[in-house]
């Protein structure tokens, strides 16, 4: 073979090799699950159609979880969720734009129903913020056993709208979800809205919020920040802070 006819055969091989390198690493970043995705599919409601999520919904575990939580949910709504709004429009006529609840734990659900026209909440309690893991990577053994844990922690506020505190520390740590952020993205999908972003967030000495991909900072201060939407489209944040409030830790702390 000529070396010019060589040269050239090397070069597009080099180019289809890049090329099919390229298309498998675009397939692998298509599989990634959204945060909204991810949210509804923990949520027991279906994900958007393209999500690597969706086919696990086929998963006769996973339509027990979605039937469990519409039925949970659907009573929530008729017997406290829908009066607690009619009684909120009725009476809340100038709510403020930030919400601080402190002592909250994961409850979402309560602050939106109170006060749905906020564009921050600010959110704090002692449960660490942990996290939600690669779904798609989880045996189906390992999904089931989170989505039942999932279940198990909302017991208490889906049949007496407050959490246990008491409980909290083993139900959080349980399974695979881990900690209040999966409990707050459950009730952000089960409530309507659009997660945009999740990232880490802690508190700085002079209380400025910091994000960051690693948050080792300050200890009683881990939290996330989710921004999402409502059916206005317009963004709002949700910030969970991990933080003790008793006397002596509130002193020295970034909420003080």
């Amino acid at each position: 073979m000529p070396p010019a006819r060589f040269a050239l055969n090397r070069t597009l091989a080099r180019i289809v090799t890049l090329g099919v390198l390229f298309m498998a690493l675009a397939g692998q970043a298509a599989e990634v699950a959204t945060p909204d995705d991810s949210a509804r599919f923990i949520a027991g409601i279906v994900p958007s159609a393209d999500s690597p999520l969706t086919p696990l919904t086929k998963n006769a575990a996973w339509q027990q979880h979605a039937r469990a939580m519409n039925l949970s949910f659907e009573g929530l709504e008729k017997r406290q969720l829908s009066k607690i709004r009619a009684w909120s429009r009725a009476n809340l006529k100038s709510p403020k734009p930030v919400l601080f609840y402190m002592f909250s734990g994961p409850d979402f659900l309560y602050a939106n129903a109170f006060f749905p026209s906020a564009s921050t909440y600010v959110l704090a309690g002692l449960e660490p913020a942990g996290d939600i893991p690669d779904l798609t990577k989880l045996a189906p053994a390992a999904t089931t056993r989170a989505l039942n844990g999932l279940r198990y922690s909302l017991r208490s506020v889906l049949s007496t709208s407050f959490f246990i505190t008491s409980h909290m520390g083993h139900d959080l740590g349980a399974s695979r979800l881990t900690g209040t952020l999966p409990i707050l993205v459950t009730f952000l999908a089960r409530t309507g809205h659009t997660i945009k972003e999740v990232t880490r967030v802690t508190l700085g000495e002079h209380g400025e919020a910091i994000t960051s991909a690693a948050n080792d900072g300050l200890k009683w201060d881990r939290g996330v920040k989710i921004v999402f939407s409502a059916a206005d489209g317009a963004p709002r944040t949700l910030y969970y802070f991990r933080t003790d409030l008793t006397d002596n830790k509130f002193k020295a702390g970034a909420f003080s």
